[in-house]
C-alpha cells in the first residue's frame, strides 16, 4: 500500500513515521478519542486506502469490509466504536476521511474544484437578465449564449457527478455524512463537498 501502515509499532504515532500522513493536518490535530491513535490509523488506512486489500477491483460488501478494517486495526466493537467509526458520527474522524481521500486523489480533487467553480460561473453568466433595450440581434445573441451556457452546466454537471463518484467510490456513507453534516451557512462556506 501506499501507507505502510503495517511497518509502525504500537507505541509510535504513524504520523510521524510516514511522510504522507505528516502532510494532513487534520491527522496531525487528532490525539486522543474512543479508539487510540494507533488503532485508529491502521483501521482508516486499510478502509480508505485505494490500494488496499479491502478494496481492490471487486470488493467485498462495504459493512464486510468495515467489519475486516476493525479486526486488521484490533478495535473491538462496541457502541461508541459503532457511532464514530461505523456510523461516521465523529466529526474530527470525518474530516480525517475525506482529508486522507483528497491527500490520496489530490489531481482529481483539484479537477473537482476547477469544475465545480467553471460550473457556478456559467451559472451566474445565464442568471445576468438580457437587455431588453438592446437591438434584437443583440438579444438573439445574448439567448444563444445562454442556451450555450445551459448545455455546457449540464456537461459540467455530469463531469462533477463522474468525479465525485471516482473520489468517493463506493463509499457512500462517507459523501452522505459530509453533506449532512454542511447545513449551516459557515460549513457551507468552509464544505467543498456540499454539492455531492
Amino acid at each position: 500500500m501506499l501507507v505502510d501502515i503495517d511497518s509502525i509499532p504500537k507505541d509510535k504515532n504513524a504520523v510521524d513515521e510516514i511522510e504522507f500522513l505528516s502532510r494532513i493536518d487534520s491527522w496531525k490535530e487528532f490525539q486522543i478519542g474512543v479508539v487510540p491513535r494507533w488503532n485508529l490509523h491502521r483501521y482508516l488506512v486499510v478502509l480508505y486506502s485505494a490500494d488496499s486489500y479491502l478494496n481492490k477491483k471487486n470488493p467485498i460488501p462495504l459493512p464486510e469490509r468495515k467489519q475486516k478494517a476493525l479486526i486488521f486495526a484490533q478495535i473491538e466493537n462496541s457502541d461508541d466504536v459503532t457511532n464514530e467509526l461505523l456510523l461516521l458520527e465523529n466529526d474530527l474522524i470525518l474530516k480525517m476521511i475525506v482529508d486522507f481521500l483528497i491527500a490520496q486523489k489530490n489531481s482529481l480533487w483539484v479537477e473537482i474544484n476547477t469544475t465545480e467553480q467553471q460550473y457556478e460561473e456559467a451559472v451566474r453568466l445565464r442568471m445576468q437578465p438580457i437587455d431588453r433595450e438592446a437591438k434584437d440581434s443583440e438579444q438573439l445573441a445574448a439567448a444563444n449564449k445562454k442556451r450555450a451556457l445551459r448545455i455546457d452546466c449540464k456537461e459540467m454537471q455530469s463531469d462533477i457527478d463522474s468525479f465525485y463518484r471516482k473520489f468517493f467510490e463506493d463509499h457512500e456513507d462517507v459523501k452522505s455524512a459530509v453533506r449532512e453534516r454542511a447545513t449551516t451557512l459557515e460549513m457551507l462556506a468552509k464544505n467543498p463537498l456540499t454539492n455531492v
